[in-house]
Parts: structure tokens; C-alpha cells; sequence
């Protein structure tokens, strides 16, 4: 299983929880924004940190962008994107050339994470909008072009969630039926079987955003089905203008607490990172492959 921070180098204080809950022994990744205001200082952190990963938390909404306004006439304005989600997913469908522009950005963002020397193991997205129909084929081919060998497709459960946690179950239901259905999609109308790009099996926290706190974790952990999971979280010191809404410092207190790393061991969980799962997983069937092929000789 991996956790993951998002949102790392929006700010210092989300910036200072990920060194925070990375210390705790739980937090081995985080998916950086290479449009926060502090991108600089979450590079310094991550390549500071022992066994630790990055990804690209892509942007096209709530941040500054990263290319001149001359190259994304339709999506930013005054150096920062100019829709919200919802307004921007609904233009998508009409308009090429604003699709175009993002992964423009989407790739300036992914270069500017190289060039500061990381090594990105996977791609998500600022409010999941890689996801939109229009532009996960795209990310899919962004990831296989720089050898990032996985991209978040949350797959959503409703039913394990209302079991563990009963608050907000028809916000909870509309929003699992919506990202599912962008998972079918994605599914049906992309080539998602590439052998260079993994995608994760089971992804916890779009129903749980700023409310992952201990006693769900609690409630969670023995119920992880096989294959990978990631749990998601978003750990801060206080709320941010991105997400006001965001409980961040409870989350934080999650990742850090010794009642959820005592579960974690007694449920025999593996914490990794992307990048390990993917090389094990790659080792597994190569060596799976080499067996059948010693066989058939045989």
C-alpha cells in the first residue's frame, strides 16, 4: 500500500506536514506541484528525504501557470489559470485548443520536476481533472513519454466507505456514480493496456477528502482488499485558499499516529512507494515469463 500526500509545494505549511508525517514512518510520497508557490523548498525536502518518491500533481486550475500567458490564451489570465473544474471540464468538450494548451502546460509542468532533478514515479491531478475524457489519453501518453510509470484511476467504493463512515452518504453516492463513471471512460474509449504505465488498483480518499482522519484509518486498513492501494491524504498545518474546506491539520495527525502505524503492522501491510511496486511487479513477471519460456523447452 502507498500513501501519498497531495497538493506538496502548494505552500510551506503543506510542505512542512509532508516533512512532518515522512518523519512518522507512514508518508514515503507525495505528488508535488510544480506550480506552487513553494515548488522550490518541497525540492529541497523531497531530495533531503531517505526513501521517499515524487510524482506531478498536475494543474490547470486554482495555481499559477507555468508557461506565458501568450501560450495559454484561452486557459490562463494574469498568470493564473481562469476556471474552476466544473467550468472547465464543460469547455473541454467544446474546444481542442483549450485541451491542447493543457497538456502544453501539463508538459512544462512534468519538465520543470525533471530539471530540478527528481524523478517523478506518477501522475494525478489537481481535483482529478486528468480524468476528463478529453485529456486522459493524452496524460496516459505524457507518462510513457517520460518514463513515469503510473497514473492515479480511482476506483471508487461507495459501499466500503457508508460501512466505515455514515456522514454526507448522498454527496458521497453522486460523487462516486460521477468519478466511476469517468473510470468506465477512460476505460472504454483509451488504450489503458500499455506495458510502460501501471495504474492503481484500488485509490481511497476522493469520498473521505479532508475528513481521512485516525478512526477511519482504523476502520479502513483491515478492510484492503489485494493488489495495490493507495490511500491519498492531504496533510497541512492549517487550511489553504485551494480547499478551505480541507481539515488538513486532522489529516496530518493521521498519518502520524501510533495507533495507525501499530494497524498498519498488524494487518501485515507493505508501505511502499509507486516506483517499488512497479519495479516488483515488472520483477515478478519477468520472472514468471522466463519460467513459462524454461517450461515450454522443457
Amino acid at each position: 500500500m502507498v500513501f501519498n500526500a497531495d497538493d506538496f509545494g502548494y505552500s510551506r505549511s503543506i510542505n512542512q506536514a509532508v516533512r512532518l508525517a515522512h518523519g512518522g514512518g507512514l508518508l514515503k510520497s507525495a505528488s508535488l506541484m510544480a506550480t506552487g508557490d513553494a515548488f522550490d523548498e518541497a525540492v529541497l525536502i523531497a531530495t533531503s528525504l531517505d526513501e521517499f518518491e515524487v510524482g506531478v500533481h498536475l494543474c490547470a486550475t486554482q495555481t499559477r501557470a507555468l508557461l506565458p500567458e501568450r501560450h495559454l490564451p484561452g486557459l490562463a489570465a494574469g498568470g493564473r489559470f481562469r476556471f474552476g473544474v466544473a467550468g472547465l471540464g464543460m469547455r473541454l468538450f467544446a474546444s481542442k485548443a483549450l485541451a491542447a494548451q493543457i497538456v502544453r502546460e501539463w508538459r512544462a509542468q512534468i519538465e520543470a520536476i525533471l530539471e530540478a532533478g527528481l524523478r517523478p514515479d506518477h501522475l494525478n491531478s489537481h481535483q482529478h481533472l486528468h480524468m476528463h475524457p478529453v485529456l486522459f489519453g493524452r496524460v496516459l501518453e505524457l507518462a510513457a513519454e517520460y518514463n513515469i510509470p503510473l497514473v492515479r484511476m480511482p476506483h471508487t467504493n461507495f459501499g466500503l466507505n457508508a460501512r466505515i463512515d455514515r456522514n454526507r452518504l448522498v454527496s458521497k453516492f453522486l460523487k462516486a456514480a460521477v468519478f466511476n463513471g469517468l473510470r468506465g471512460c477512460c476505460l472504454a474509449f483509451h488504450q489503458v493496456d500499455r506495458p510502460e504505465v501501471y495504474l492503481t488498483d484500488h485509490t481511497y480518499g476522493l469520498l473521505q477528502i479532508g475528513r481521512t482522519d485516525e478512526a477511519y484509518l482504523l476502520k479502513l486498513l483491515p478492510n484492503l482488499p489485494g493488489g495495490v492501494s493507495e490511500i491519498y491524504i492531504h496533510p497541512g498545518l492549517r487550511p489553504e485558499l485551494c480547499s478551505p474546506q480541507i481539515r488538513r491539520d486532522v489529516e496530518l495527525a493521521s498519518l502520524i499516529s501510533p495507533g495507525v502505524r501499530e494497524a498498519v503492522k498488524n494487518e501485515g501491510l507493505e508501505v511502499t512507494t509507486f516506483r517499488r511496486w512497479v519495479d516488483s511487479f515488472r520483477a515478478e513477471t519477468e520472472a514468471a515469463s522466463n519460467g513459462a519460456t524454461l517450461a515450454l523447452r522443457g
